[in-house]
């Protein structure tokens, strides 16, 4: 996929191809060395957009990136129009990412410390993913992705410290309870395009006095 951030502001929404127009306004227009077009998904977020080609963009190739028609919503007195070029690389990078380990992250008087799993987790925990590359940090919902058993939890949040680790919050868990945590397939991506496969965790939370 292709990612190309824009200006905040803006508000969530999708398409179905790369000619489509976001919010009647902004168009986005990629083409090879040739002229030839490159089509596909366009998907919409705060911040940025993301072109998910219907078929494999060509290795060692030159694409042209043309974006116009930008503007914060609500807001038409300054326009954005964008052009850049960018080279594919010579070979296809086809391995999905893995997750290498999982650790939990405590605060000890003020400093975030990280522990093993076979450590009782405190009932607000907090886990660190660490993943075998670079991934691409991207916003969503944690709850279309990530199981947890049993019960239901308040809340949990994602977030990313750095390009090979992603946070993930978990508010609500219940005193001296054994979990389990799946982590679907393709919840997280690298910046290939890559999804990781599924994997799953399991922890005990600690019996607090």
């Amino acid at each position: 996929f292709l990612m190309i951030r824009r200006p905040p502001r803006s508000t969530p929404s999708n398409s179905s191809a790369a000619s489509d127009v976001y919010k009647r306004q902004v168009r986005v227009w990629v083409a090879d060395s040739k002229g030839r077009g490159v089509y596909g998904r366009l998907e919409t977020y705060s911040n940025f957009l993301i072109l998910k080609p219907f078929r494999n963009l060509s290795p060692g190739e030159t694409y042209e990136v043309r974006i116009s028609n930008i503007h914060a919503v609500g807001d038409t007195s300054q326009v954005y129009n964008i052009a850049f070029s960018f080279k594919t690389s010579d070979e296809v990078d086809e391995t999905p990412p893995r997750i290498t380990r999982i650790l939990q992250l405590v605060n000890v008087d003020g400093s975030i410390k990280r522990l093993p799993l076979d450590v009782p987790v405190r009932p607000d925990g907090a886990f660190l993913i660490v993943f075998s590359e670079p991934m691409f940090q991207r916003e969503f919902n944690p709850r279309s992705g990530i199981i947890i058993e049993p019960g239901v939890v308040e809340s949990m949040h994602v977030t990313f410290p750095t390009v090979t680790e992603a946070r993930l919050d978990v508010n609500g868990l219940l005193e001296d309870t054994t979990y389990t945590i799946k982590l679907k397939k393709g919840l997280f991506w690298d910046l290939a395009g890559n999804p990781t496969p599924e994997h799953s965790f399991t922890f005990r939370t600690e019996e607090r006095e």
